[in-house]
């Protein structure tokens, strides 16, 4: 089968069984079953995949359809511009921890500032 093929078979799976953002999930399995960026399935749609790719890609959609985060499956979640290893005994860090981060940052910032004008 096709790259291509492959991947919109994948987005229609993902869609069927309601797993949220279908494309993304699809491609990002995608990625890690062939170890490449997003960009190598633009410029290689013909692409065929082994058999052993497909087996592997498959085996990752059944276990995201099944329920399973994507960053379990891949191992991988990006955070704060770092790639961290998670398994299924690590929280997965979410979007919203990053703005929490930049939030307390942002706050011990400007902690001393507040302190020298609280002296003046």
């Amino acid at each position: 089968m096709q790259l291509k093929q492959s991947l919109t078979a994948a987005i229609t799976r993902l869609t069927a069984e309601q797993v949220p953002s279908p494309r993304m999930n699809a491609e990002l399995l995608l990625m890690f079953t062939l170890d490449c960026g997003r960009a190598y399935f633009f410029a290689h749609p013909e692409r065929e995949l082994t058999a052993d790719e497909i087996a592997r890609y498959d085996h990752a959609l059944a276990q995201r359809s099944s329920g399973v985060p994507a960053q379990y499956i891949t191992g991988h979640q990006q955070f704060w511009g770092m790639n961290l290893i998670v398994t299924p005994a690590v929280l997965i860090p979410r979007p919203e921890t990053e703005h929490l981060i930049e939030a307390v940052l942002d706050l011990v910032g400007r902690a001393p500032l507040r302190q020298a004008q609280g002296k003046l």
